[in-house]
Parts: structure tokens; C-alpha cells; sequence
């Protein structure tokens, strides 16, 4: 017995349901027609722009000699730590291997300060660590910082590093985001 394809009918199929998009969060797609009629045009393929196929290109990163200030309540700790840095997220590692490693994707990144000073700075209006934040450190010694914050959770690295500058340089090529180096981010009093 020989069986002979069919072709499916029309009028069982059905477009699929459009993307949902939050309102607060630009999504980097044109828009496509959903058609239901089979002799419409199939809608084009959509490329990525020039900058997000250029930071995919780039190598990921990973750096040393950064540590991550934990914060639990009002006390900070700090943990040596491998941050890597992808065309996507930037990922924090502890280098004993022993607790998980956190990741921050770059579209979940609102601010980025950097701080040279005993403390580190940060944007009162994003999530981040309580006002009095006691820092640990030996006499008060200058140290750069680097605070990455979204609207609901921050990452803060000491960059004890001599390549400071280096890890600064990758994640603003990477995250296309400016670190803010100005005198006016502050830590909250």
C-alpha cells in the first residue's frame, strides 16, 4: 500500500502569537507582520546591527586581582574573585571555586561608576549597598572601584589590579555602556 503526502489545510493554520516586549525594555528587532493568508510574502529576516555584531567579534575577557565587596547588612567582605568579561554579561568567579559565580547581563546594567577613594561610589537611585556601608581596608588607603548597578542588583569590585584600567577599557567596549568617572556620583550619607 502506497501512501500519498497531503498537503496541510489552509484553514487549520494559524500565525503564531507576536512577541511579548515589556514596555520599560527596547527590544533590538524590526517589527514583523503575522499574516494568516497564505499568499502573503514571508516577513524578511531581521540582522543584527553593526555595534552588537562588532562586540560579539571581540574575545571574552578574563581578569585578576579584582575583588567582589560582599555585603551583608551594613558589613562589606571582600572575596578574591575572575571577572569575565563576554560579549553579553560580565561574570564574577571566586577564584577558590567553592561558591557560584554571578552573572550580570549588560542589557541589565544601568550605571557603571568608577571611584578611586577609601570607599566606593555608587547611584543613590539604583540598587545598591545601604548608606553606611562599613568598607573593610587597612588605614583608609585609596582603592579603585568599579560599581555595577541595575534597578534590582549591583555587583562592586575593587580593581586592585595594575590593569584597572584595562578591565574599565573591555567593559565599556563590551557593555557599550560610559563609566561614570565624574565627581558627582557619591556615596550616600
Amino acid at each position: 500500500m502506497e501512501i500519498t503526502p497531503q498537503a496541510p489545510d489552509p484553514s487549520n493554520i494559524t500565525a503564531p502569537d507576536p512577541p511579548r516586549v515589556s514596555p520599560n525594555r527596547a527590544v533590538g528587532v524590526a517589527p514583523v507582520s503575522y499574516a494568516t493568508d497564505s499568499t502573503a510574502p514571508a516577513p524578511a529576516k531581521t540582522t543584527k546591527s553593526a555595534a552588537a555584531s562588532e562586540v560579539s567579534l571581540l574575545p571574552p575577557l578574563s581578569f585578576n586581582d579584582v575583588k567582589l565587596l560582599a555585603v551583608n547588612g551594613t558589613r562589606g567582605s571582600t572575596t578574591d574573585v575572575v571577572v569575565q568579561l563576554s560579549g553579553a554579561d560580565v561574570t564574577v568567579q571566586p577564584a577558590n571555586g567553592k561558591v557560584a559565580s554571578a552573572t550580570l547581563s549588560y542589557g541589565h546594567i544601568a550605571k557603571a561608576t568608577y571611584a578611586h577613594g577609601r570607599d566606593p561610589k555608587w547611584d543613590p537611585a539604583l540598587s545598591g549597598p545601604p548608606e553606611k556601608l562599613d568598607v573593610p581596608g587597612i588605614l583608609g588607603r585609596a582603592r579603585h572601584w568599579l560599581v555595577l548597578q541595575g534597578a534590582d542588583g549591583y555587583i562592586v569590585l575593587r580593581l586592585d589590579g595594575a590593569n584597572w584600567a584595562d578591565i574599565m577599557k573591555a567593559f565599556e567596549e563590551r557593555a557599550r555602556i560610559v563609566i561614570d568617572r565624574s565627581s558627582t556620583a557619591r556615596k550616600p550619607n
